[in-house]
Order: structure tokens, then sequence, then C-alpha cells
């Protein structure tokens, strides 16, 4: 497959310049991917750009800033999910408002105005961005 644009340079990604196994980008959605090379994620900046293109065509459909580190997808296509992310376990970017949603623990996902995070070990806590904690569960040890 030919990538283009934004997209080309992944070709050159090599696994050795990938950070704790990460590749510099991750697929948000079926055509979209948020890319964020490792040589750009130096813990003394608190964000660095990004790019939202669409693939495989690589048209950049926006740029953004993140903090540093490797990618991950999340339930919403609105948001990416940085672990580690600074001195959280991971954080949520949503693209469009830059809003950055922070977890202490690294199990976190986004869907909407919702978002589950692991308040404790064994726990599964449903928040409620500006509102809290809505409801938790704990997960029994057998």
């Amino acid at each position: 497959m030919n990538l283009q644009g934004s997209l080309r340079r992944l070709r050159w990604a090599s696994e050795p310049t990938f950070y704790l196994g990460a590749a510099p980008f991750t697929f948000v959605a079926p055509d979209r991917a948020v890319i964020s090379w490792p040589q750009a994620w130096n813990t003394k900046n608190t964000t660095v750009r990004a790019t939202l293109a669409l693939f495989p065509s690589g048209k950049v459909l926006l740029r953004l800033r993140i903090p540093p580190g490797p990618l991950f997808r999340a339930t919403d296509p609105g948001f990416v999910i940085v672990r580690p992310c600074g001195k959280a376990a991971a954080c949520a970017v949503e693209y469009t408002t830059g809003e950055v949603i922070m977890s202490e623990m690294p199990a976190l996902d986004v869907r909407g105005k919702y978002y589950v995070v692991e308040p404790a070990s064994g726990e599964v806590g449903l928040y409620e961005r500006g509102k809290g904690l809505q409801a938790s569960v704990s997960l029994g040890t057998s």
C-alpha cells in the first residue's frame, strides 16, 4: 500500500526507535490515525505536536498538542489515550477541545461524556466529565 502525505514517514519507523514497544501512531477510527514521533517525547516537554490524518491518503485533518508518550485507541474516536502520560499513568486527550482526562492507574477509556478508570485495585469507576464518579463496582478476587 502506498502511504501518502503525513503517513509516508511511517514506512521508515523502525522497531528500535519505538518507545516501550509502541509504534509512533494509533488508529483512532478505521480511516483515521494519530501520529506522534518518539523523537519528540522529551520528558521535559508537557506537550508535543501530533497529527490527526486520514488513512491511507495521509490528508492532515488536524494538528494538535498532546502529552508525550505512546498512543492508544480510545473507544470514542474523538480521543487518543497516552500511556504513560507525564506523572500520571494514563491520560485521554480530546482533539477538538484539548481537554485532558488524567488517571493515576493505566486502565482508562472514554466514550462521549463518560470515562472509566480503575480508582483502586479491583474497582472500576464510571465517571461523567465535570461531574465526577457516577457508579463503581468492586471486582472480587476468588
